[in-house]
């Protein structure tokens, strides 16, 4: 019975101290207050259409977060080395992405208005970025970039544009981003 014990006691304090070293340096979730947009020169065309312009939009001034819980007594093997941090994903889902233009990019969308119609998510199930699908629109580590692609020209195709991209978190909180000297390339 004793060296039951001890050996329970001694798994249990081994977990604990891994548990407890690992957590409080590795926060499983991030969060992010600011966007990084950078045009996507190399992306697997969609198999049905040609895109005229691609960004790959990445979360910037990552913190990292814990949240209030007790240990893991008994952790998952990790090959004694501590999980990343953020590897739960962002704190707060993504609920919506807004993409907006400098100037008039057709007649029917000024100058200010949002674009996110015309472009698509190019992960999952190609949908405009109006039709969010969470299950495929998310940050899942600080590294992923949502990238997103647009099928339509607009009216001048001389323009260089600044594209202004918002992230909006389920939590009210929005991350913003700009991408300047887009010019959307004929197909």
């Amino acid at each position: 019975m004793k060296k039951l014990l001890a050996v329970l006691f001694f798994t249990l304090g081994l977990g604990l101290l891994y548990s407890s070293c690992c957590d409080s340096d590795n926060p499983p979730f991030f969060d992010y207050s600011q966007l990084r947009v950078v045009p996507v020169t190399i992306v697997s065309q969609p198999s049905q259409s040609s895109y005229t312009a691609a960004l790959s939009i990445i979360p910037d001034d990552i913190s990292f977060i814990s949240q209030t819980e007790l240990p893991e007594l008994i952790p998952s093997a990790y090959g004694l080395s501590c999980p990343e941090p953020g590897r739960d994903g962002p704190k707060h889902r993504l609920v919506s992405v807004t993409i907006t233009a400098d100037q008039d990019f057709d007649a029917d969308h000024p100058a200010g208005s949002s674009l996110s119609a015309l472009f698509i998510n190019s992960f999952g199930p190609p949908k405009a970025l109006t039709e969010l699908d969470p299950a495929f629109a998310e940050f899942f580590s600080p590294e992923v970039a949502l990238v997103v692609y647009c099928e339509t020209l607009p009216a001048d195709t001389s323009r260089v544009f600044q594209l202004t991209v918002r992230a909006t978190k389920a939590n009210g909180a929005t991350a913003e981003g700009v991408i300047q000297g887009v010019k959307f390339q004929t197909r």
